[in-house]
């Protein structure tokens, strides 16, 4: 029998296996192509459906809707304005509760009850205690005087007693916020158990200095806040659907109304405002049925029904209380809150955007150089002898 010689039995096995495996000897196939449905692009660099659009990519920028300035203070102040109107249940609460003396375990001071808000739960685990504990829930309305540090930041268009009364009413405002964030966890998590009181006296002197204060600095925003209500046009400056047109309409006939429960407001004429705010929020339905489409009509008209309940509440009662005034003046805000909101949706899905702040992920790229991708690994103990 014939043997083969080893160079001859290396190639024949060459060869089997290049037969078996489907691989041709002499022509590479060329890469597949990517599937229709990868999207994702380098960093920096726009995505297939992205590069494929006719609108300019720009990666150093986000987009902002195009808001004009003096709409944009309007919400800012109005916002404010009656967001911060909760500081009359925070400081009565708090002053009461305290009654002129430091806080202890025993007599903790109060933040305000505020309709509709629970209680978190009382736990003797530290870190179910830190979980319940959130100003956002124990102070509601918390999360509105930071539209005051933004309104008085606003200075086009200039509006001087305005701008002014903005400025002074955040150097009071803005401490307190917080002075009440720091005490809500302080007091909540019985952080005193740790510092024997030390944090709870300077923050409890500070609020007992800031909140008797609190009529005479919401007074001296009615004034000049209102003034600028007076002058707003008739039509936005923003091209506005049929559905945003009557939510304009009916968030104005609903702020007519919510100034009337502040100190020095007419009781006179409610019941015929609130039905003018009823048979708005029917025009707003009406709008919003012909257009399901119309950000303004998805979302402003629960909060209108919640401004609308709060509103009959009061005015049924005769003289409202104290807890069914801030139902409207949160309501309220609320209302203009998400008008704002409807708007900014309406005019992205138009396109009607401009180039806004540069993106987080690229504010410093040389960021990621300094973290390592993996954590380095710690190094043993020594052993002991």
């Amino acid at each position: 029998m014939m043997r083969l010689r080893p160079d001859h039995a290396s190639s024949l096995a060459l060869v089997s296996l290049l037969a078996l495996l489907g691989t041709p000897a002499c022509k590479e196939d060329p890469p597949p192509p990517p599937p229709a449905s990868a999207t994702n692009g380098p960093l920096g660099q726009p995505t297939l459906k992205e590069a494929e659009s006719t609108t300019k990519f720009n990666p150093s920028r986000t987009q902002v809707p195009r808001v004009d300035k003096d709409t944009m203070k309007r919400y800012r102040v109005e916002a404010c304005f009656f967001g911060a109107q909760g500081m009359r249940l925070l400081a009565d609460d708090y002053l009461t509760s305290t009654k002129g003396g430091e806080p202890t375990a025993d007599t903790a001071p109060g933040f305000g009850e505020y309709p509709g808000v629970e209680k978190p739960a009382a736990s003797n685990d530290p870190t179910q205690r830190r979980r319940a504990v959130s100003v956002t829930k124990t102070v509601p309305f918390i999360r509105y005087l930071r539209y005051c540090a933004i309104a008085k930041s606003l200075k086009d268009p200039a509006v001087d007693e305005l701008d002014a009364a903005l400025v002074s009413f955040n150097e009071w405002a803005a401490p307190i916020s917080q002075y009440v964030i720091q005490s809500t966890r302080y007091w909540g998590t019985k952080q005193y158990e740790k510092d024997d009181f030390k944090r709870g006296k300077f923050l409890h002197e500070k609020l007992s200095e800031a909140l008797p204060k609190t009529e005479a600095q919401l007074a001296t925003l009615a004034e000049p806040v209102n003034a600028y209500a007076a002058t707003a046009p008739e039509t936005s400056p923003e091209e506005l659907d049929e559905p945003g047109k009557a939510a304009r309409a009916a968030t104005a006939k609903a702020r007519a109304l919510a100034v009337t429960f502040l100190p020095g407001g007419e009781a006179e004429g409610r019941e015929a405002m609130l039905e003018a705010v009823v048979e708005a929020e029917k025009a707003l339905k009406e709008a919003a049925a012909k257009d399901d489409k119309s950000p303004f009509g998805k979302a402003v008209p629960a909060k209108l029904a919640d401004f609308i309940a709060a509103a009959k509440v009061a005015v049924e009662g005769g003289k409202p209380t104290d807890e069914q005034v801030y139902s409207v003046m949160f309501a309220m805000a609320d209302l203009i809150e998400m008008n704002q909101r409807a708007l900014n949706q309406l005019l992205r899905v138009r396109g009607d955007v401009k180039p806004g702040g540069r993106p987080l992920r690229l504010l410093s790229p040389n960021m990621r150089k300094r973290i390592p991708a993996t954590p380095k690994a710690t190094p043993k103990p020594a052993a002991t002898q």
